[in-house]
Order: structure tokens, then C-alpha cells, then sequence
């Protein structure tokens, strides 16, 4: 019997999403994973590994800034002979940790793949510029890319935005291996609750799942429904998440009596709220995916998302992607779906048929694209 490949994969934190994929190459490879670091302070979820079977390793870090140390990284690595090596490129978070893999890629003259989420917009354009320190950590940024990329042996794009992304920073086409994001099924608890056996049952509720940063466009929400208030008097907005902005969206939102924070919500309570919802938004300005439309497609909800987001390449007859920051357009979009009954119901309906198509193996086939491309180079 042919031995696997033996990979090391190098992860910035444990994502429960991220979880399953990893068991699911595990079973067609000898996979090791080493996270940076256990979860970041805004990341609220279970980072449990408890029933997954692939082997890992939490590696000890320091933080620095905007930078993690992990100091025992090279030292764990020089000892061991991996087939391929792969890293998450994680901007500044994982640079150092990144660059160490490289060497030790170079060293045993083993090839190295770059999994990468990143894609550029109007606001991480804006982002990059607001300071002094970050325009100087963007140049840094640029000069590290252009020396990483130039010593990778292929790439995998978790999205078209990432791959137009290295195809801007001169990445070869033949390459990139592009796959989509996918909530795994397993982690969407199902739920068995009817909006007619609840007190929102003569509602129109609009749902939003984010954490309350400026860059996921909640304000323009805020204020498109706020608008929109005369228009649906049977609609109103619950807006679920913690985080930086909430004080000042919740002020926005003061004189509205049918909007709702109801925090951080998650398994069984944020199903629940999926399940009962007529529409889901992301009003978002920048996200390399946002993985809240799967599960929201998952439980039939028709979509609006912006060009902002990852994951508007999976928004076709099941919503409306509009352009991030603009209020108008969405008051238009979240009107006319909730004002035609019949295009609501048959988007929802559109939203589960796509939720079948994108799987795990869907998610994990672009890393074995990669690495059979790279091992017969």
C-alpha cells in the first residue's frame, strides 16, 4: 500500500469551520496541523478539537503588535520531513511564523504552498492609508509578498476575489487553485421550530449575524431600514453579534423600536433566528468570505450581500449583491424582496439547492490539486 503524502499545514487560529476540512484531507493525506495560536479575543466560538482524528500541534507565541511570535516553530520543524508545506497567509499575524516555514521548505528542498484568503477593497484600500504606521506597514506588506510569492510553488485562492488578487501581484495563473468557502453542514444545527408558533409570526424579520466591526457596513443597514420603516410596517431588523461598534449602532438605532440587538448568539440560538427569518443581509465593506451566507443559504434565505464580500460569487437568482456603503441600493433590494412574496420564496428556495452544491470535498479539492501539481513539477 502506497504511503500518504505527509503535509504540514500551517494555521493563524482553530476555526471550527476550518476543522472538518482538515479532517477530510487527513483521509486522503498524512496531515499535520499547527495553529499559531488558539483563537483570537473576538472570536467567541468553541475551538474544541475533541473527535477530530487529523494531528495537530497549538505552537506557544508571544504577541508583538500586530505580530505572533511562535519562538519554537523552526526548532519543531527541523527535525521532521514533511512531503509539501502549506501556510495560511494570515497579512502580519503569521509573517514571522510563515517566513520559518519557507526556510525549512528551502532547506529540505520541499515545496511550499500559500493558501490565501486575501482580496483587495475600497475600504482596505482606505485602511491601508488612514496612518502613517500603516502605510509604512503596507509597504512592508508589499516587499514581504512580492519575496514570498516569488519562492511559493503554487497557491490556493479560497475565492475569485483572492485569486485577481495574486493575479495583481503577478502570481502565474497556471499556479492558482481557486475553491470556495464551505460551512460544513455538520456545525449548522438544525432546528425544528415554526415562525408561526413564535410572537414574531405576523413579522417580516430581516437578519443580520456579524461582529459589530465598522468594516461589516451594519450602520448602512441601520439606515437603510430605518428608511424603510413607513414603507414595512410588519418588518423588523435583528441584528446578531458583539463587538467595538455596538454602543454606536445601538444610537443609530435608538429611535427605531423594531430593531433588536440581541448579542452573541450561537449552535442551537443562532439557528433558531435562521429559521425564522424571511431575509438575510451582509451589508459588509470588507470580507474575504463571510461564511453567515452559507449557513444563512442553508436554511433557504433569500440574500443581499455587497461586491465587498467573498462570497458574492455564490449570490446569483437566490439575492442581490449591491455595492458596499450604499444605502439606497440596499433599501431597494431588501424592498423588493420583501414586498414579492413569490421572489422571496423562490430565491429561498434557490439559496437551499445551492447550499447541497458546495461540500467538504468541494472545500478540500483544491489542496489536492495543489499538491498533486506540485509534487510532479
Amino acid at each position: 500500500m502506497k504511503n500518504k503524502t505527509k503535509v504540514f499545514l500551517l494555521h493563524n487560529i482553530i476555526a471550527p469551520y476550518r476543522l472538518p476540512v482538515f479532517e477530510e484531507l487527513n483521509k486522503k493525506l498524512d496531515l499535520t496541523v499547527y495553529f499559531c495560536h488558539r483563537k483570537s479575543k473576538d472570536r467567541l466560538w468553541d475551538t474544541s478539537l475533541k473527535g477530530y482524528r487529523f494531528k495537530y500541534y497549538i505552537l506557544p507565541h508571544i504577541k508583538l503588535g500586530p505580530f505572533i511570535s511562535n519562538y519554537n516553530l523552526f526548532f519543531k520543524l527541523l527535525p521532521s520531513h514533511y512531503d509539501v508545506y502549506i501556510v495560511c497567509e494570515n497579512a502580519y499575524e503569521t509573517l514571522f511564523s510563515v517566513l520559518i516555514v519557507l526556510i525549512i521548505a528551502k532547506v529540505f528542498r520541499k515545496p511550499l504552498i500559500i493558501w490565501s484568503e486575501h482580496i483587495i477593497t475600497e475600504f482596505s484600500k482606505k485602511e491601508s492609508e488612514s496612518s502613517l504606521l500603516k502605510k509604512i506597514g503596507n509597504k512592508v506588506l508589499k516587499f514581504y509578498r512580492k519575496f514570498l510569492y516569488k519562492n511559493t510553488d503554487a497557491f490556493i485562492a479560497y475565492s475569485r476575489k483572492a485569486k485577481e488578487f495574486l493575479l495583481k501581484n503577478r502570481v502565474l495563473e497556471r499556479k492558482i487553485f481557486t475553491g470556495r468557502q464551505t460551512m460544513p453542514h455538520e456545525q449548522v444545527i438544525k432546528v425544528n421550530i415554526s415562525k408561526s408558533d413564535t410572537e414574531y409570526k405576523n413579522k417580516q424579520i430581516i437578519l443580520t449575524v456579524s461582529y459589530l466591526k465598522k468594516m461589516k457596513g451594519i450602520e448602512y443597514l441601520i439606515q437603510a431600514f430605518n428608511e424603510l420603516k413607513l414603507e414595512l410596517e410588519n418588518a423588523i431588523l435583528i441584528i446578531i453579534g458583539v463587538g467595538e461598534e455596538e454602543k454606536r449602532l445601538k444610537s443609530l438605532a435608538q429611535d427605531n423600536k423594531d430593531i433588536y440587538f440581541i448579542g452573541y448568539k450561537n449552535g442551537i440560538e443562532k439557528s433558531k433566528w435562521y429559521a425564522i427569518a424571511d431575509l438575510f443581509v451582509l451589508p459588509t465593506l470588507h470580507d474575504a468570505w463571510g461564511l453567515v451566507v452559507n449557513e444563512a443559504m442553508y436554511f433557504g434565505l433569500p440574500i443581499i450581500t455587497t461586491t465587498a464580500a467573498g462570497c458574492s460569487e455564490i449570490i446569483k437568482d437566490n439575492g442581490f449583491i449591491i455595492p458596499p456603503g450604499d444605502k439606497v441600493k440596499l433599501k431597494e433590494a431588501v424592498k423588493k424582496i420583501l414586498t414579492n412574496q413569490e421572489l422571496k420564496k423562490k430565491m429561498g428556495q434557490r439559496s437551499k439547492e445551492y447550499s447541497r452544491i458546495y461540500t467538504i470535498e468541494g472545500a478540500t479539492s483544491p489542496f489536492i490539486n495543489a499538491i498533486n501539481f506540485v509534487l510532479s513539477v
